[in-house]
């Protein structure tokens, strides 16, 4: 078995299984500061998507890791599709934190989302809501009004759209 491997199993996947970021656990420092390793640690990560039966909290952990994964692995190798990548990821980790009601750091990961891709428009979708969910009503109301009518993607054609698809998931 491969080393990097190896600590995937053995360090990582657990922390997974009981929905830990690893900021959390002692795996951390050895993961983050293995530089010869992180593109594996990474790699295995991008090409192990959590499955959708997973819990929500479980989902929320595997970005949580990612992201930290990410941002190590861009100080090495800063290239443009890591840094979408990583746009994506803070957002996932976002929206997972919100769904579970971890709000604390959502603002941040949104920004770090927007900085890395400022034309995502998933990010700016989110605000709204954590705005809302943190009883900030005239901010969000003031988002919701700027976005709704704005072309969104193919699946949701406006902001609209894709505000009332989160309502649902949140329901």
């Amino acid at each position: 078995m491969k080393p990097a491997i190896f600590v995937i199993q053995m360090l990582i996947l657990p922390a997974l299984v009981f929905s830990q970021p690893m900021a959390d656990i002692r795996a951390n420092k050895l993961l983050l500061s293995d530089t010869g390793q992180l593109k594996e640690y990474r790699d295995y990560f991008l090409n192990h998507p959590v499955s959708t039966p997973a819990s929500k909290e479980f989902i929320r952990a595997y970005y949580y890791n990612l992201v930290a994964l990410d941002s190590a692995y861009y100080r090495m190798a800063p290239d443009s599709l890591v840094k979408l990548q990583m746009a994506r990821h803070y957002n996932s980790l976002a929206w997972y934190s919100i769904l579970i009601q971890r709000l604390d750091n959502v603002g941040y990961y949104l920004d770090q989302s927007i900085k890395y891709d400022p034309a995502s428009r998933y990010p700016y979708s989110n605000l709204p809501l954590l705005l809302l969910l943190n009883k900030q009503y005239k901010q969000a109301e003031a988002l919701y009004l700027k976005y709704k009518d704005l072309p969104f993607d193919t699946t949701y054609p406006t902001y609209k759209d894709e505000f009332l698809e989160d309502f649902r998931e949140l329901a």
